[in-house]
């Protein structure tokens, strides 16, 4: 990857860019819609361990010298410890954040009437860059924010980055690597 000037990347060096979602939280088992401060549950702290350990054991093979993290409270527990075992203090970033839901449906189940008709709506206006729920984010604004964490990527001396987010936003950010400023809903869909 390179600095991603509008419509292009300029090549600048190669970088090996390593996604992981945080671990489980209560609204992750209860199927409830999440708020940036939901922490990790036990069965989150262990997955968190489970993959600090992996990354230790595989360090030759995955030498990540850098590790960038979402500011939700689930992402920062999840990176946590990633950092103890590699030695690396987590830089914490607004930028990595899941796709922002409407803060009036936090905590309310994927099922409550409300929600679905949320859903509903943000499928059906997923290709229309002007609209947004309440609060919410919508793809153009996601997607930003996805160029923008790939920049501050780009920025850093290191070749091998880790970066701790959410499920959403890793796909996003994922596609982003690919297709840069060109990147459109489209080659995403409704998720």
């Amino acid at each position: 990857l390179g600095k991603l000037q509008k419509g292009t990347w300029t090549m600048i060096e190669s970088k090996m860019i390593y996604l992981f979602r945080h671990g489980e939280t209560t609204s992750n088992v209860d199927g409830n819609i999440q708020g940036s401060k939901e922490p990790l549950t036990p069965h989150g702290h262990a997955q968190a361990h489970a993959l600090a350990l992996r990354l230790l054991r595989e360090r030759e093979r995955h030498p990540i010298t850098v590790l960038l993290s979402s500011t939700d409270t689930r992402a920062r527990e999840t990176a946590e410890p990633i950092g103890k075992m590699l030695g690396l203090t987590p830089i914490v970033s607004p930028l990595l954040v899941e796709l922002r839901h409407p803060s009036v449906l936090h905590g309310k189940s994927k099922t409550d009437p409300e929600v679905l008709r949320h859903i509903t709506e943000r499928r059906v206006n997923f290709h229309d860059p002007d609209f947004i729920y309440g609060d919410g984010e919508n793809f153009p604004k996601m997607k930003e924010r996805a160029i923008a964490a790939l920049n501050l990527t780009l920025e850093l001396p290191d070749t091998h980055i880790g970066i701790v987010t959410h499920g959403a936003f890793a796909t996003v950010l994922a596609a982003a690597t690919q297709r840069g400023h060109a990147l459109t809903s489209h080659d995403l869909d409704a998720y």
